[in-house]
């Protein structure tokens, strides 16, 4: 089983079956997945629990409106 621990994906929380991973050299891959019987979903594997080193890579999504509503807090 692996799990999507990337907040900012919309499978975020969800388990699934691990069917295949990659390993490129020149970078982390992608996992496939099991998803609601015979279909196949590619997930980015920085986007796992199963990232090189187990390292966690949260990516953060600024806009212009949360920029804004930062700036107006400070």
């Amino acid at each position: 089983m692996i799990e999507v621990t990337d907040p900012t994906h919309p499978l975020f929380g969800r388990r699934f079956q691990v069917l295949s991973m990659s390993h490129p050299l020149q970078g982390p891959g992608h996992v496939v997945v099991a998803y609601r019987g015979s279909l196949r979903l590619r997930i980015p594997a920085l986007a796992t629990n199963r990232t090189p080193d187990n390292a966690q890579r949260w990516r953060t999504r600024f806009t212009r409106d949360t920029l804004l509503e930062l700036l107006a807090l400070l």
